[in-house]
């Protein structure tokens, strides 16, 4: 299998870490992120961006 580029390794390590859904990928935002937390407060479908459908889907994510 050959290596990913870096951007698509990036990608997929977030999603594998924290179960996120390809919506909630496509709008993470630096500004969402203090250092410490990722926060997901929107979700993307298509050219559509809207808040997250449930509190479930909006998670805080920390850093171990």
């Amino acid at each position: 299998m050959p290596k990913l580029p870096e951007l698509a390794r990036t990608v997929v390590t977030v999603a594998a870490f924290t179960g996120l859904g390809e919506s909630e990928l496509r709008e993470l935002l630096w500004d969402d992120y203090n250092g410490e937390e990722q926060s997901v407060r929107r979700s993307v479908w298509r050219t559509h961006v809207r808040p997250t459908k449930t509190l479930k889907k909006a998670p805080t994510i920390r850093r171990p």
